[in-house]
């Protein structure tokens, strides 16, 4: 997934470097690690093992059946990508349907689906395919824009947390909140998350 353009971060209001240029708004914007704001509901958890099974899907990537309906909320259409990458070892067509989260834009520079493929294997995104269990954030919304926060146990029992950017796409037959970035994030020493990239 590609790096969100300025004019997006400035929707958002983030920065254009450091920490605060997250795929997420920082920590200190009044969300917990989960992605909560203080005072909200819980974040919405799903372990590997429990995770509903994917829809089912089509050869056709592209097909706007794939990805998410369009009155979801963006933190629900992260709930549906994760939920498909969690079944990538098991699903055969579980790749096919977490591509179809991406936005248009997004799958022209990650597509094609093979190439997707690739990235999310490598060792940076791994753990979004592998790991012990997820956390979904609630999203912060503003004029178009998401952030979602997901964070989830490794496979090895080390926490990782990624931060999804998503868009709300206007034009048919995309009329639906998508995902334009995901970075993974790590801790630093003084405390903050530092992103990893490159970035999917």
């Amino acid at each position: 997934m590609v790096l969100p353009s300025t004019r997006w971060r400035r929707r958002v209001g983030l920065s254009g470097g450091g920490v605060a240029f997250g795929l997420l708004l920082s920590l200190g914007s009044g969300c917990d690690v989960a992605g909560n704001h203080a005072g909200s509901a819980p974040a919405t958890s799903s372990a590997k093992s429990s995770s509903p099974s994917p829809a089912a899907v089509t050869d056709h990537v592209s097909d706007s059946s794939l990805a998410s309906d369009w009155d979801l909320s963006a933190a629900e259409v992260v709930q549906e990508q994760m939920t498909a990458l969690a079944a990538w070892h098991e699903k055969p067509d579980a790749s096919k349907r977490a591509f179809s989260f991406a936005s248009p834009g997004n799958q022209a520079v990650t597509g094609p689906l093979s190439k997707f493929e690739g990235l999310v294997e490598s060792e940076a995104y791994g753990p979004l395919t592998s790991n012990q269990g997820f956390v979904v954030g609630e999203s912060v919304e503003k004029e178009g824009a998401a952030t979602v926060l997901v964070t989830l146990i490794g496979p090895t029992g080390e926490l990782v947390a990624y931060r999804f950017y998503l868009s709300r796409q206007e034009s048919e037959p995309h009329r639906r909140w998508m995902t334009d970035a995901v970075y993974r994030f790590r801790p630093a020493a003084s405390g903050d998350v530092s992103p990893t990239f490159p970035t999917i």
